[in-house]
């Protein structure tokens, strides 16, 4: 995945339970994932002694296995470095029409190592037509998040994040920007949140404010004015909490013909031109 190429395409793949990407850019242009089902299993749980079978919630590093589980990573790391943009190689990457469910971080946005943060940004940046489901359960030791933003210091540019579904449970974060106030170079619109928390919304670096919707578009994002906060109405949602190793189905991801996401999202500059739903 770290070659200076680029232009890497990763193109209706079944990706699952995977320690700890199950999908992974890392340091170069042009990438591309599209309708990928990229999934993790819930971690196996004995209510006898309250405690996950093959994560002890005590001896570590056990205890820490579950911070360790995004579905889907665009990154800059310092180690991975063709030698040329400071460390910050990942442009245009396009992320769309893939379907995510069950991992602690749904799609993240990441550079590793002190030279690389002073570089790293989503520069030309499509995430769009995505759908993620969070897991139901709550992960030992950590925080859950639909799509994490690092905070890049004002450097993100000409980047999208637009036309997703993100269904999540437990005030989770839908999504999480580190950087508080606006989010400047990027353009969140057309996304349809649901969530049975009353504010999964967030923001922050060194402390998390937390924000209903209203909140969010308000004194986050600066933007999504014609996103929804409703229930998306997937065939079976509950689908995707079933244990076990049996393989998920992506259909039940699929919308109802009542869904109040049909019809609501823009046509995006995707070659070729797809439109949500």
């Amino acid at each position: 995945f770290g070659q200076p190429s680029g232009s890497a395409l990763f193109e209706q793949n079944v990706v699952y339970d995977n320690w700890s990407v199950n999908m992974y850019f890392d340091n170069q242009p042009n990438n591309v994932a599209r309708n990928n089902f990229i999934y993790n299993h819930p971690l196996d749980f004995n209510p006898a002694t309250t405690d996950f079978l093959y994560v002890s919630n005590t001896l570590f590093p056990y205890n820490q296995l579950g911070k360790y589980s995004v579905c889907l990573m665009i990154a800059d790391e310092q180690t991975s470095s063709n030698g040329t943009s400071n460390y910050a190689a990942l442009d245009a990457s396009k992320v769309y029409n893939n379907i995510i469910a069950g991992c602690r971080i749904g799609i993240r946005d990441y550079g590793e190592g002190a030279i690389t943060q002073n570089y790293h940004a989503l520069k030309n940046t499509l995430i769009a037509n995505n759908t993620i489901v969070m897991p139901s359960y709550v992960i030992p030791n950590t925080t859950t998040y639909g799509i994490f933003l690092t905070d890049n210091a004002g450097r993100n540019v000409n980047t999208v994040i637009a036309n997703n579904i993100i269904y999540g449970y437990n005030n989770d974060s839908l999504i999480y920007s580190e950087a508080s106030g606006p989010l400047t170079g990027i353009t969140l619109n057309n996304n349809l949140y649901y969530s049975t928390g009353a504010t999964p919304f967030g923001s922050g670096s060194s402390s998390a404010r937390l924000y209903n919707f209203a909140g969010w578009k308000a004194n986050a994002a600066g933007s999504d004015t014609n996103s929804l906060f409703a229930d998306p109405q997937f065939v079976d949602v509950n689908h995707f909490k079933t244990t076990g190793p049996t393989a998920y189905l992506f259909n039940n991801a699929d919308l109802l013909s009542t869904s109040p996401a049909r019809g609501k999202g823009a046509t995006q500059n995707i070659n070729p031109t797809v439109n949500y739903r």
